[in-house]
C-alpha cells in the first residue's frame, strides 16, 4: 500500500509550465514557538529554560516547552499548575483593560499614529531594571473576568513585527517576485518558493556578504555569483542537510545530487535564513517545514519543533502518513477528523489507516463529494491548494470577543461599549499603518440555553461600519447601533459570548467627492470673488439675463459628469460602496456666494477657466450629437446663450 502511495503522490508534485519544464513545489511553514509565552519571555527578558504559563482567566492559554516537561497542558488552572510544577512554573496573565483604558489609549493612539516598528520597541525594548520591575509585579497575579475584557493587542504587535521583518528580508534575499508569502495566522505563515527554488541560476539566498568572499578568492568580481553557484551551493545544500532534521530518513534513500532533493534543500536554505533574521533583530524562535505541499509542509514544522526546521522528501510521505493522528493532520482536527476515525476501525487512527482501510465510496457517503476527495487526497499526502498572497501579511479581519454572564441589562450595554472602542481603537491604528479602511461590522453573538449551557451555534447579523469622526462620538453612535440590533433578533439578557469584526477592507481612496470639487476652487479664492455689487443687471447681454436660472442647472450637470469620472477616487470613510444600479446623490454644497443668481453668474465669471475639464465633457457630448466641434474655449456671453434644440 505504501508504494502505491508513493506513486500517486509522486504524479500530483510536479508542475508544467509553458516551456514543459518540469518544476517541483516548493513551501515553507514558519511557525513560532510557543508564540503568546514567548512574546513574554522577550518582552520581560525572562531566560528561556524556565517554565512559563501564559493564563486568560483561570485557564492556561500557552504552554512554552520548559513547562510541559511538568506534563502542564493547555486549559490547566492556576492551582494545577502550581501544584504540577511544585511552585516552579511562573504563571502570567493576559493584559486585561477597561472601558476607560481603551478609551484612553484610543485617544493616544490619535496623538500619535506610531508605526509597528516604534510601537514595538516601547512594549518590547525595555531597559533591564524595567523588565525586571515589570516581572516583579506580574508574575502569579491573577484577574478576574469582571475586570475587563482580555487584550492580545501585545500579541498582534509582536506579529506584525516579526512578519514586516520576514517580509523584508525575503525581498532583499530572494527578490520581490520570487515568493508568495500566506498569513494563515497570528504566528504561522506559509511560503512558496517553487519558481525560485527550480531556478539553479540564481542563488538560493542573495548573500553579499558571501559573494565578497568568493570574489577574495578568485579575485574575478564579474564571475563571483556564477563561480558561487557552480562552486559553492552543492556544498551549501550539503550543509543544510547537516542543519535540518530529515523526516524518515531510515526509510528513504537520499540523494543530494539528484535535481528534486536539491530543489527542495534550496527551500531549506530559506528557511534557515529567515529563522536566522527574526532572531537576530528581535529574539523570537521558529520552527520551520518544507514539502511540497501545505499538508506536508505543516507536518514536516511539528518534527522540526522547537527551534528547528524539518524536511519531508516525496519518497519519505507514506511513511510519515503511517504515523501521523487524523486529528494531528491539516483541517482534520474538527468534526471531518471525527467523522472519518468513526469509519475506522479501532486502534486505527492515522492517516495511514485511511489510505489502507477505507474507499472512496465509503467517505462519500459520510462527507459528500467535495470534503471526501479531500480526505481521500490527504491521506496519500496530496495537497494541492495553491499558497495565497495576503498582501504583505495584513489580517483580513479586526476582531474582537468577550465572554460574560448578563445580570443586569446594563452589564450588556457595558460590554458593547467596550468591544465597540476596543475595535475602532485598532481599525484606526491599521488605518494609520496600512491605508485602508474596513466597510462592513459583523456582530456576533451566542446565547445561553438551558441549565446555563452556551449554545455554540451563535447568530450574526452585518452592519455598516461607521465613519472615522470624533472617537467618543463614534463609538457611542456605533455601540448604540449594535444594541438595538440586538434587542430586536435575541433577548440580551441570554447573550453568553459577544463579538464585533470589521471585515472588507479596502484601500483609501486618494479623494473624496468633495476634495474633487474642492480642488476646483480654494475657500480663498471664493472670498475674493467680484460681489454682487460689481456686476450691473443692465451690462449683461440679454439672452444672459434670461439664462440665469439655466446657469445652475449646467453646473450641476457638469458636476453630475465630473461625478462619474471621480467615483473610482472617491473615499468611503467606512461606507460600504453602494451598488451601481442605484441612484447616487450627486448634488454638491454650493458656496455662500452662490446663494443667488447674480452671485451665481459672478462665480461663473470668476472660476471659468476652473471648469475646462467640465466643458470639456460637455463639448464631447455635443460633438457626438451634432457632428461638430465647438471651440475648446468659449466666451462668457456664449456660454450662457440657450442652445438651439
Amino acid at each position: 500500500p505504501l508504494v502505491g502511495v508513493a506513486n500517486r503522490h509522486a504524479k500530483n508534485i510536479l508542475s508544467m509550465d509553458s516551456c514543459k519544464i518540469r518544476k517541483t513545489r516548493v513551501v515553507l511553514l514558519l511557525d513560532l514557538d510557543c508564540f503568546y509565552a514567548q512574546c513574554e519571555t522577550v518582552r520581560l527578558g525572562i531566560d528561556r529554560s524556565l517554565p512559563v504559563c501564559l493564563l486568560q482567566w483561570d485557564s492556561a492559554l500557552a504552554v512554552n516547552y520548559p513547562a510541559r516537561k511538568y506534563n502542564i497542558k493547555r486549559g490547566a488552572s492556576f492551582e494545577e499548575i502550581a501544584k504540577a510544577s511544585g511552585g516552579k512554573c511562573i504563571s502570567l496573565h493576559l493584559p486585561v483593560v477597561s472601558t476607560v483604558d481603551i478609551q484612553k489609549d484610543m485617544d493616544e493612539s490619535d496623538k500619535t499614529n506610531a508605526s509597528v516598528e516604534i510601537s514595538y520597541n516601547k512594549e518590547f525594548d525595555q531597559s533591564a531594571e524595567k523588565r525586571k520591575e515589570l516581572f516583579n509585579k506580574e508574575k502569579n497575579k491573577m484577574r478576574h473576568s469582571g475586570e475587563g475584557k482580555a487584550s492580545l493587542d501585545r500579541y498582534r504587535l509582536a506579529s506584525a513585527r516579526i512578519f514586516g521583518i520576514i517580509l523584508e528580508v525575503l525581498q532583499e534575499h530572494v527578490g520581490r517576485s520570487n515568493f508568495i508569502l500566506e498569513k494563515a495566522s497570528i504566528d504561522e505563515l506559509y511560503l512558496d518558493v517553487t519558481e525560485h527554488c527550480n531556478n539553479f541560476d540564481v542563488l538560493a539566498w542573495k548573500d553579499r556578504d558571501l559573494k565578497e568572499k568568493i570574489v577574495g578568492l578568485d579575485g574575478n568580481a564579474k564571475n563571483s555569483e556564477d563561480s558561487l553557484i557552480s562552486n559553492k551551493m552543492p556544498l551549501l545544500e550539503k550543509n543544510i542537510i547537516n542543519e535540518t532534521i530529515i523526516c524518515a530518513r531510515e526509510n528513504i534513500s537520499l540523494d543530494p545530487s539528484d535535481r528534486e532533493t536539491r530543489i527542495l534543500l534550496r527551500g531549506c536554505i530559506i528557511a534557515r535564513e529567515l529563522r536566522r533574521a527574526v532572531f537576530n533583530c528581535l529574539g523570537f524562535t521558529l520552527s520551520a517545514g518544507v514539502c511540497t505541499s501545505k499538508l506536508m509542509s505543516k507536518l514536516a514544522a511539528s518534527y522540526g519543533k522547537p527551534n528547528g526546521q524539518a524536511i519531508i522528501f516525496p519518497e519519505a510521505i507514506p511513511h510519515i502518513l503511517e504515523n501521523t493522528k487524523v486529528k494531528k493532520a491539516r483541517n482534520m482536527g474538527g468534526k471531518i477528523g471525527k467523522v472519518v476515525l468513526d469509519l475506522l476501525p479501532e486502534h486505527e487512527d492515522t492517516m495511514g489507516s485511511i489510505a489502507r482501510l477505507l474507499n472512496f465510496n465509503q467517505l462519500t457517503l459520510s462527507l459528500g463529494d467535495d470534503i471526501a476527495r479531500m480526505v481521500w487526497n490527504y491521506a496519500s499526502g496530496i495537497d494541492q491548494e495553491e499558497v495565497k498572497d495576503t498582501k504583505g501579511a495584513l489580517t483580513k479581519s479586526i476582531t474582537a470577543f468577550k465572554s460574560f454572564t448578563v445580570r443586569r441589562r446594563e452589564d450588556v450595554s457595558k460590554w458593547i461599549s467596550l468591544l465597540s472602542i476596543d475595535v475602532l481603537k485598532r481599525v484606526d491604528v491599521d488605518s494609520n499603518r496600512n491605508n485602508r479602511v474596513p466597510t462592513t461590522c459583523t456582530v456576533q453573538y451566542y446565547i445561553r440555553g438551558k441549565n446555563g449551557k452556551r449554545n455554540w451555534n451563535g447568530k450574526s447579523f452585518r452592519v455598516t461600519f461607521p465613519k472615522r469622526t470624533a472617537s467618543l462620538e463614534r463609538s457611542e453612535m456605533f455601540a448604540k447601533t449594535v444594541e438595538d440590533l440586538l434587542q430586536k433578533n435575541v433577548n440580551v439578557m441570554h447573550i453568553a459570548r459577544l463579538g464585533l469584526s470589521a471585515i472588507n477592507f479596502q484601500e483609501k481612496a486618494k479623494k473624496s467627492i468633495g476634495s474633487f470639487f474642492s480642488s476646483q476652487i480654494s475657500r480663498s479664492e471664493l472670498k475674493s470673488a467680484p460681489k454682487k455689487s460689481q456686476y450691473l443687471e443692465s451690462e449683461l447681454p440679454t439672452h444672459t439675463k434670461a439664462s440665469l436660472p439655466e446657469m445652475k442647472q449646467k453646473r450641476n450637470a457638469a458636476s453630475s459628469i465630473a461625478l462619474k469620472h471621480s467615483q473610482d477616487d472617491s473615499q468611503s470613510d467606512g461606507l460600504a460602496p453602494k451598488p451601481a444600479s442605484k441612484k447616487v446623490n450627486c448634488e454638491v454644497e454650493e458656496p455662500l456666494e452662490s446663494k443667488s443668481d447674480d452671485s451665481d453668474l459672478a462665480y461663473a465669471v470668476k472660476l471659468q477657466a476652473k471648469y475646462d475639464r467640465e466643458d470639456n465633457i460637455l463639448s464631447s457630448t455635443e460633438r457626438t450629437k451634432t457632428g461638430k466641434c465647438s471651440n475648446k474655449r468659449k466666451r462668457i456671453d456664449n456660454f450662457f446663450k440657450p442652445q438651439s434644440k
